[in-house]
């Protein structure tokens, strides 16, 4: 962000600063914006914008501090659902994922599932959910706080 401040600020022009080494002769130190096109500068530390289109972006920033803190790969099997992919996931009516509130996370091991787990407590997730295939997590405030639960993966 700042950097991409800059850019904007030095694009139009050319500036020289004359300095005086330590010998005493002066001399001139150049810098010339460089403009680069096509390229952003990435939201989020650890998803692509695909992964979590739709998502809220306060889940998004929990997610990226989680998966930081776990020190594993968070791989999102279920985001942002329409009403008939809900339906077919077999998830409840009022699910947080039709909100884009939620997502559940592929769990291989155990080792990765407590690394998963650890990462959404210290990120600050309060919903949690945890099955045998993956862990759910969602920031929805209309909901019971302070929950951890268990379930079967579908």
């Amino acid at each position: 962000m700042i950097f991409r401040g800059l850019m904007t600020e030095f694009r139009s022009f050319v500036y020289a600063v004359i300095t005086r080494r330590s010998t005493g002769t002066p001399s001139v130190r150049m810098s010339i914006p460089i403009e680069f096109t096509g390229y952003t500068v990435p939201k989020w530390a650890f998803f692509t914008d695909i992964e979590v289109a739709g998502l809220d972006n306060e889940l998004v920033a929990r997610l990226d501090t989680a998966r930081k803190v776990a020190g594993v790969p968070f791989r999102i099997t279920s985001g942002l659902r329409t009403c008939a992919a809900n339906e077919a996931a077999m998830g409840v009516e009022s699910s947080s994922h039709i909100k884009g509130l939620a997502v559940d996370l592929a769990v291989s091991d155990s080792v990765s599932r407590f690394a998963i787990l650890k990462g959404l407590i210290d990120a600050g997730f309060v919903r949690i959910g945890v099955y045998e295939k993956h862990c759910h997590a969602d920031v929805d405030l209309s909901k019971p706080q302070k929950v951890i639960w268990t379930g079967i993966s579908h």
